[in-house]
């Protein structure tokens, strides 16, 4: 499934859903694991994408939403 890019897997239904995503605009996988940032899903640890690189990703991206989130989080 994560053999080609841009797919998707997800658990759950919103809004208690994860996605797992192979590739995301904006950002390089090998710039993004460098400033990852450790935490946890439930008693889960688990790794989420740093600050930097979210805002970075959501600037790059076309949706709407993640323009309102852009200026929500800066």
């Amino acid at each position: 499934m994560f053999a080609s890019a841009g797919n998707i897997v997800t658990f759950g239904v919103a809004p208690i859903r994860v996605d797992f995503l192979n590739q995301i605009d904006g950002v390089e996988f090998s710039e993004a694991r460098k400033e990852r940032v450790r935490g946890k899903y439930g008693d889960i640890d688990v790794f989420f994408i740093g600050r930097e690189h979210l805002l970075k990703n959501k600037q790059s991206s076309p949706r709407a939403k993640d323009k309102i989130d852009v200026d929500e989080l800066s």
